[in-house]
């Protein structure tokens, strides 16, 4: 699942929602940091090189309600995080690198 960031459609979409198998964050070249953390709003917060996302706000986003599969497959991501040491303490934020965007990766 990748996170897109940018300054216009919204400022944040999901690409792959479905697949979680990986988790990253994509920031357009061309927003400052200010900017990012304004289009993330409340489901994310900037840190360096990573971006801590509120994982109750993630769910919302790519789990429909009463979808059992998908509800399944986000906690297992979850649970990975957590033992991997990608999470808060209390567990409510989940740490995503940022990659770079389509246009810095020269694609």
């Amino acid at each position: 699942m990748k996170i897109i960031v940018t300054a216009n459609a919204g400022g944040v979409r999901i690409e792959n929602p479905g697949e979680f198998s990986s988790l990253s964050v994509e920031i357009a070249e061309d927003l400052s940091g200010a900017e990012a953390q304004h289009e993330l709003g409340p489901l994310g917060r900037l840190d360096g090189d990573h971006v801590w996302l509120d994982r109750d706000r993630l769910r919302a986003l790519v789990v429909p309600v009463g979808d059992e599969a998908l509800s399944s497959g986000f906690d297992r991501m979850v649970d990975y995080a957590v033992r991997s040491g990608w999470t808060s303490s209390d567990g409510t934020q989940i740490r995503s690198h940022i990659t770079p965007s389509a246009n810095e990766a020269g694609q």
